[in-house]
């Protein structure tokens, strides 16, 4: 009887933990299927495709966020920049290619016009506190870094 109650015990904790996964899948798929649309789209602008970028990056801070155990939170993060890694270095490269010919007024004004987009001020909010759940600096976090460094003015 004691046996049949800790199995009963280990198959839910492992269904539990399937049903995480399967999350986290079906998540990943969503973000894939948004990034892999503006990174390779031709019809859609740099600033459209940051735009995808930057609001991607928020629901997934916002889904890190929503776990428990801080290691979950750091293995989303790993898991979304695997699985979107050509994604996000195309949406990259064509943001500092159209970044590169622009004059120093432009970049200015770009990051200014940067600065008023809804994930723009998401991030600000949500980098502390996720800061703060994982006990380590967002820089870590390869694909945010790069994130970061495109608003910065390259003159």
């Amino acid at each position: 009887m004691k046996f049949r109650y800790t199995f009963l015990l280990l198959a839910a904790l492992i269904s539990l933990q399937s049903c995480g996964s399967m999350r986290m899948n079906k998540l990943m798929k969503v973000h894939n299927s948004v990034l892999s649309e503006a990174a390779f789209s031709k019809t859609m602008s740099p600033e459209a495709k940051m735009d995808a970028l930057g609001a991607s990056f928020v629901q997934v801070i916002n889904e890190s966020l929503g776990y428990v155990n801080p290691k979950n939170s750091v293995k989303h993060f790993d898991q979304f920049a695997k699985v979107n890694r050509k994604e996000i270095d195309t949406i990259m490269a064509s943001v500092e290619e159209w970044q590169g010919n622009m004059g120093e007024v432009d970049q200015l004004l770009m990051i200014a016009k940067l600065a008023t987009k809804s994930y723009a001020k998401d991030m600000i909010h949500l980098l502390p506190k996720l800061e703060k759940k994982i006990n380590r600096s967002v820089k870590t976090i390869s694909f945010l870094s790069k994130f970061v460094n495109i608003i910065k003015p390259k003159f």
